[in-house]
Formats: C-alpha cells, structure tokens, sequence
C-alpha cells in the first residue's frame, strides 16, 4: 500500500499507519503490503527510498509491528515484481529487522520467475537466497495462474489448475528450508479448498 504519487503520499502514509494500528490493537504482529507504483517520471532509485521511507514512517509509529513486502506481477509502473526492489526496500530501511517477504507464486510467475521444474525451483530459491536470507520470507501465497509465463498479469487459479501445474507445491513442501513459513491458499475457487489443502 506505498503510493509514490505526491498527490496521494500523505493520504496513503495516514491510511497505512492507520490500517496497522488497528492491526496491532487487535494482535496482528505482520501486516503485508505491495510496494505500489510510481509514475515513469519517477526515477527508480527514487521510487524505492520513497517506498522504505513510507515503511519506516510506519515502523516508528507503531513499535512492535512487522511488515512483510510482497511480490507484485509487475504490471503498469508497479514495482516489486522483481524481488530486487523488495531487497533494495529492506536494505534502505531504517527497521530492516522487522521488515520481510512475503512469496506470491502466480505473482512471480506471471513477473517471469519461472519454478515449474525442479531445477528451476532450485534456481529460483538460489536467487532469493542471494538477495535476502531465507528467514525474511514470512509468507508464501499458494496459488496457481491464470495467465502465461511473463504475463504481468495477476490472474489466481486453483492448485493445478493453471499455468504453473501441482508441481510447485511439492518443491516448497520438500525443502527443509521452508519449514518455517506460513503458507496461504489464495485460491478462487472456495468449494475445493478442502482438497487443496
């Protein structure tokens, strides 16, 4: 929910500070956010220290919270497709100990990381790795696309029934060093969740 668009940065810093506090009062430790999109007059570098000092705006406001950034397709002037951006974010922040990652699979999917195969998964994970300990990924969304490899399209499907195949799920289960992680079903369909689960 970081907006880089002057016209909307206060609004969206109240809001977000806004929507954490409330967060926090009722135990929620980890609020999960997109780092949003900025217009192409924006320079890049700029547009990320914007986004960190919008979380650190937060991060002071509200002590004991957690922020977790997500993966975006990438669509549009959005950024956080690439998990560049995200690791460029934390680096710049102030609060670096509290901030995180959370994993969108049809997000990246359709941003270009491809897992389908396990070497890929592997390979995919070596590139996170690189970028931020493992330890920074709080969350992973569970979902298959609708859309192509590349899209930049952000269309859920369910597990398997998509563009990215039942595969991923096995690879994500099978690492040891994912036993740490959270994973949400953020799937359409609602009547096979049991058995997605």
């Amino acid at each position: 929910c970081c907006a880089w668009h002057h016209q909307y940065r206060e609004r969206m810093r109240k809001r977000l500070i806004a929507e954490t506090m409330a967060s926090h009062y009722i135990g929620i430790p980890l609020i999960n956010v997109h780092l949003g999109g900025a217009p192409k007059t924006i320079p890049r570098d700029k547009a990320i220290s914007d986004a960190a000092e919008m979380i650190d705006a937060v991060c002071k406001e509200i002590p004991d919270i957690q922020i977790a950034i997500e993966n975006s397709e990438g669509s549009g002037t959005r950024y956080g497709g690439a998990f560049d951006d995200i690791a460029e974010t934390i680096q710049q922040s102030v609060y670096q100990h509290r901030l995180g990652v959370s994993l969108n699979l049809s997000h990246a999917f359709a941003w270009g990381y491809d897992f389908r195969t396990l070497p890929k998964y592997e390979q995919f994970m070596r590139h996170l790795d690189r970028l931020f300990n493992r330890d920074k990924i709080k969350i992973v969304f569970m979902n298959d696309s609708k859309t192509s490899f590349g899209s930049k399209f952000d269309a859920h499907e369910n597990l398997g029934e998509g563009k990215i195949g039942k595969n991923i799920l096995a690879y994500f289960c099978m690492d040891k060093s994912n036993l740490h992680i959270p994973f949400i079903l953020e799937t359409p369909n609602m009547e096979i969740w049991r058995n997605e689960v």
